[in-house]
């Protein structure tokens, strides 16, 4: 799926944790068949679980079912085996009292009912503070959340095929894995039954109900069947704009990996609504939040990341639903895989500049990560396994299958995978398995790669040092990793760099820096006159932090001239560690792709130099693509009377092509501090407050309110943070905000506390819940822990393990409510201290 968690704040622990194995599977689970009827209002679920089990050991007649909270359970079988069970509220052990014969099948019966989960079944139902709400329920279980609702063994290493008899209102639709295979009705419900017969493990067995509409759109390739579904609310015209790459993605990947769509003859259904996921590829059935719907402004920003996730999804079809890994340190084996089929898609759709771009921003997520913690991809120790859906498996993992395909060459690797992908369809599997099949086709001994980028921590970091002398014509580079920490696990790691050196009449040299076994590796080259460029790795396929900054004139050289994007976006950012901001801006106002241009704007506005605030807005005149107008108008957000200016103008044009230039730009007005800025900020609010799925405008304002340092903004904030006040989508930017303008009002802090741990005993939705938490983090409200500590039993293991964490940083911090009259001192300080800058603010200005 696509979610990839925020562990990088919290941290990832190896210390109490101990390893984590796939379970055993002496009696193992083939046959799931489901029953289940909804009470959509009364958030209530009746199962009925036939578990079909085979006997792969005779020496067991004991398994045990995940299952949270279940009431009324009862466990029975239909034939002439006895079985005992018990239930202690998380599993469900159930013993056939007489033995199995390897082989054997038999089923057990396990009924219950289901109040109100905690996690992996959602129900949305209007209520009266959001009368228009949608009505539906729908399951997202990454990683181990289908035990809140489904008595099952809710891990990957079980597959199951899975029929469904889903009983709920007539005029509701109901969707799950696998084929329709029948609808009945009986006075005022209806059970639709479904049939998936391909094994499928728990996290990936989904359904929804509610009333949904829905959009057919062309088939795929072998005549696939597609549709989307989403709530009554989505136009659907948004619905088939937001997924209509489907059909050609689905023949992409099939022409890519050579092989159709593993559920070809079932079906490619897509539902998107407001559920608090990502997105997520469950068996013929992928789930999408809601705020990646798009209507045509959102689009002209947003959608290529849509479409980017599409294929994402559809890759997992390949890599994580027919090919299943065998328990959760293998992940890398699906995420990292539908990560980096992003970027090969991006480049095939888009072209090189895109391919490169998305590459260079997964190396940055990754490498920022490891700023906080390193880990290895393969990784047994966690406190919980969605800790392992971060960005070292992710962009982390990409990155290293992509240097496999360099290392390999594209005429073997590709053969590779689709062998790979053949021989373990319907399988589970190791990150051993995918080795051995990349060595049994291209004769390659991988062992040493796989331990050093799979098995150990880090990656290269490399710094390079260039001299030429002009009487000799030699250009040496001596180049040096620099990250090796044996007590971290991070070791020298075995790699060829490419490079390549251009002279000022032309003439090209390509040579490779070897590292084998060494830290060092030196480049010589006589060269036939000047170089006018040396570009570490040309090409891109090397996973390293460089160091090198080879001068002014071969940066500017490279800035103006290079074909390739990520080395003008290198060149562009070492000129501005140099101090060359003029002749950055000169380049980003005539660079043509956008993603130079978001980089360059990002580091310039970073930049120190007092030109700085009036290079930005001279910009504005220049920048028209939607992403690195965001960046720009981003970069605004510090106190200058040029910016208040040039954003106020900015957000007068009557018609503004993106939502989240806007949405940047009215966060950014509330930076100024200026106090009249909040009738604009406030007026946004209610001007897009019927957006719908699409919030980011409001919420912007709010997070604008948050900065503008005014007693308005707080009490506007405090008041409408509660439930029901302001639209349901932007409640967690709220009480984000009402954080942030808490600093900036006597006994703000002290009311803002007060208002967030009320907030935190009654709040339901869980990422506003999530939201109050991080608030009170930072209001350092350490009386709250134990309201706190409160909503645990509330949230699924995974969510639980962050909010300790969170507790754990909250009565860490040594700052705040301490002395609480000093605290009011210091915040009427505060206060009196930003009024005095809005005084000098508007003298500067030329304001009355």
């Amino acid at each position: 799926g696509f979610f990839m968690t925020s562990v990088d704040s919290v941290g990832f622990t190896f210390s109490s944790p101990k390893k984590s194995y796939a379970p055993s599977l002496l009696l193992e689970p083939k046959e799931m068949d489901i029953s289940l009827k909804l009470d959509i209002p009364e958030e209530r679920v009746e199962a009925s679980i036939i578990v079909t089990v085979v006997c792969n050991n005779p020496s067991c007649r004991t398994i045990t079912l995940n299952g949270i909270n279940f009431s009324d359970l009862q466990v029975e079988t239909k034939d002439d085996h006895k079985v005992e069970w018990r239930y202690d509220g998380s599993l469900i052990t159930i013993m056939w009292t007489d033995s199995f014969t390897k082989g054997e099948k038999r089923s057990a019966v396990v009924s219950y009912v289901v109040k109100n989960p905690h996690s992996g079944l959602f129900f949305v139902h209007p209520d009266a503070a959001y009368p228009q709400r949608d009505t539906f329920a729908i399951t997202d279980h990454e990683t181990e959340r289908a035990r809140h609702w489904l008595a099952c063994i809710d891990y990957p290493a079980v597959r199951t095929t899975l029929t469904f008899h889903i009983t709920a209102k007539k005029e509701f639709i109901s969707v799950a894995n696998g084929i329709e295979t029948g609808r009945t009705e009986e006075g005022d419900l209806a059970t639709t039954h479904w049939h998936l017969n391909y094994p499928c493990p728990s996290y990936l067995v989904c359904f929804a109900v509610g009333e949904f509409i829905s959009v057919e759109d062309r088939p795929g390739p072998h005549g696939t069947p597609i549709k989307y579904f989403a709530p009554k609310s989505c136009k659907p015209e948004h619905l088939k704009l937001s997924f209509n790459e489907t059909p050609d993605i689905m023949a992409w990947l099939e022409k890519r990996l050579g092989l159709p769509l593993p559920f070809k003859d079932d079906k490619y259904f897509q539902v998107a609504a407001p559920f608090g996921g990502g997105a997520m590829e469950n068996i013929t059935l992928t789930v999408w939040d809601s705020w990646y719907l798009c209507d045509e402004k959102w689009a002209s920003d947003f959608k290529i990341w849509t479409d980017v996730i599409n294929l994402h999804e559809m890759t997992h079809s390949y890599f994580g639903d027919s090919v299943v890994i065998r328990h959760f340190e293998h992940t890398w084996l699906k995420e990292s895989w539908a990560s980096y089929m992003e970027t090969v898609w991006s480049h095939d759709r888009f072209g090189v500049d895109e391919g490169k771009y998305q590459m260079l921003l997964k190396s940055n997520g990754y490498r920022g990560e490891t700023n906080n913690y390193y880990r290895p991809v393969v990784c047994r120790c966690y406190e919980t396994s969605w800790n392992i859906f971060d960005r070292h498996t992710y962009p982390g993992g990409a990155w290293r299958i992509h240097q496999l395909r360099n290392i390999i060459g594209d005429d073997i690797f590709w053969p590779a995978v689709k062998d790979y992908l053949s021989t373990y369809a319907k399988c589970t599997v190791e990150t051993s398995d995918f080795r051995k099949k990349l060595e049994e086709h291209s004769g390659l001994n991988l062992t040493k790669y796989f331990e050093q980028w799979f098995h150990q921590n880090g990656f290269p970091r490399v710094s390079v040092n260039y001299s030429y002398d002009m009487e000799s014509k030699k250009v040496t580079l001596k180049l040096q990793q620099t990250q090796e920490d044996k007590t971290k696990n991070i070791p020298i790691f075995d790699m060829r760099i490419p490079i390549q050196i251009i002279d000022k009449n032309g003439n090209r040299y390509d040579e490779v820096a070897n590292f084998e076994d060494t830290n060092t590796s030196e480049v010589r080259v006589t060269v036939l006159s000047q170089p006018i460029s040396i570009e570490i790795d040309p090409n891109d396929i090397c996973l390293m932090e460089l160091t090198f900054s080879p001068g002014v004139d071969l940066l500017t050289h490279s800035l103006k001239e290079s074909t390739s994007v990520t080395k003008r976006i290198w060149a562009g950012e070492e000129l501005l560690k140099l101090g060359h901001v003029n002749v950055v801006f000169e380049a980003i106002k005539t660079e043509k792709f956008y993603g130079v241009q978001i980089e360059l704007i990002k580091k310039l506005a970073s930049s120190k130099d007092s030109s700085v605030p009036q290079l930005l807005v001279n910009l504005l005149d220049f920048v028209t693509h939607p992403r690195p107008l965001r960046e720009l108008v981003g970069g605004m957000k510090k106190k200058n009377c040029l910016f208040r200016e040039a954003l106020l103008k900015f957000l007068s044009k009557k018609e503004i092509d993106a939502y989240m230039p806007t949405s940047v730009a009215l966060e950014a007005l509330g930076y100024q501090g200026h106090p009249e800025d909040f009738k604009i900020l406030t007026e946004a609010i209610s001007i897009y407050a019927n957006a719908g799925y699409m919030p980011y405008v409001v919420e912007g304002a709010l997070r604008g309110l948050g900065a503008l340092r005014s007693a308005n903004a707080f009490e506007y904030l405090i008041t409408n943070v509660e439930y029901g006040k302001l639209p349901e989508f932007s409640r967690s930017a709220a009480v984000s905000a009402l954080a942030s303008a808490a600093k900036w009002v006597n006994n703000g802090t002290t009311r803002a506390q007060e208002a967030l741990i009320l907030l935190l005993t009654s709040e339901r939705t869980k990422d506003v819940l999530m939201s109050v938490v991080d608030a009170l983090v930072a209001l350092d409200a350490k009386q709250a822990v134990g309201d706190i500590e409160g909503i645990k039993s509330k949230l699924p293991h995974q969510t639980q393990v962050a909010v300790q964490k969170k507790i754990k940083s909250l009565l860490a911090q040594t700052t705040g409510t301490v002395n609480a009259d000093l605290s009011n001192q210091l915040e009427a300080m505060s206060n009196r201290i930003a009024q005095l800058e809005a005084l000098v603010k508007a003298k500067c200005c030329g304001e009355k």
